[in-house]
């Protein structure tokens, strides 16, 4: 897929923010881990299993350190459903290698880019059916058809493809509070000026939200003009414990997080052809 100059530019200014800001943001994480290990954890494993088969492949886009990918193939092989192929995709080298330092991910396929660029013969290798995930990397796209076009392209009858992210209507809470902002006019057309802040809100605790996190209706026509139907809808809460409690009463979003789902996982197959 050929990236447009406005595409190229926000992808280019969003890996140099993160160069910026990944160490300091590295030493604040605990809410994060927190929050992967007690919610997209469960989530992953529930949207695994509700298909009742075993995936012989798990295909990790936007991997980042691999925390996410070694905790469920860990909780697989807890299960006696430990796949014969992992792979790892994301646009950053230290990021994968990170990854590959786990122990449980050593022997995965692994490739640095961009899913707009994917070469063929890093899926063919990959046994079918397969899991292919994403977690928390949307709500960090501006444009969610750059996801999941690419993933409408690779993902064949058998495969399903997991897409984590912030629940719309948590979204929509966080913007009315005051705690989030929008990143964009609703439109497709970035708001530089907004983009502009965004180092400084990030470090402030404040978080942008493309337009499409507003509304999972809107998410689910993109998918399937991407070509992908939702099989189904997953809503979960991060759980009530002292952990939690601990962890997120001094975030920006309080314990609030306790109260109302904050994490959505679409389960997308490929479309149907209407004509078959």
């Amino acid at each position: 897929m050929t990236q447009t100059p406005l595409a190229r530019q926000w992808q280019s200014w969003s890996q140099s923010l993160w160069d910026r800001i990944g160490p300091a943001w590295s030493q604040r994480d605990l809410p994060d881990l927190v929050y992967k290990r007690t919610v997209v954890l469960p989530i992953l494993l529930s949207a695994y299993e509700s298909q009742r088969r075993h995936f012989q492949s798990i295909v990790d886009i936007g991997c980042g350190d691999g925390f996410v990918a070694d905790m469920l193939v860990k909780g697989l092989a807890a299960r006696g459903k430990l796949p014969a192929e992992i792979a790892l995709l994301d646009r950053s080298q230290d990021f994968v290698q990170r990854a590959l330092a786990r122990a449980s991910l050593a022997a995965s396929r692994s490739l640095v880019g961009d899913i707009a660029d994917l070469p063929i013969d890093f899926m063919q290798p990959l046994p079918s059916p397969r899991f292919l995930i994403s977690t928390l990397v949307a709500m960090e796209l501006f444009d969610l058809s750059s996801l999941l076009r690419p993933v409408g392209r690779i993902l064949t009858d058998q495969d399903e493809f997991c897409m984590v992210t912030i629940d719309p209507e948590f979204s929509a809470w966080l913007l009315e509070c005051g705690k989030a902002k929008l990143a964009g006019r609703g439109n497709g057309e970035v708001d530089w000026e907004w983009a502009a802040e965004y180092p400084v809100t990030i470090n402030g605790r404040v978080f942008f939200f493309p337009h499409f996190q507003r509304s999972l209706a809107l998410c689910t026509r993109i998918a399937n003009e991407a070509g992908l139907d939702v099989r189904q809808v997953v809503r979960l809460s991060v759980p009530d414990t002292e952990e939690t409690r601990t962890v997120f009463k001094e975030t920006v979003y309080g314990l609030e997080i306790l109260k109302r789902p904050s994490a959505i996982a679409l389960s997308l197959v490929k479309a149907k052809d209407p004509g078959a």
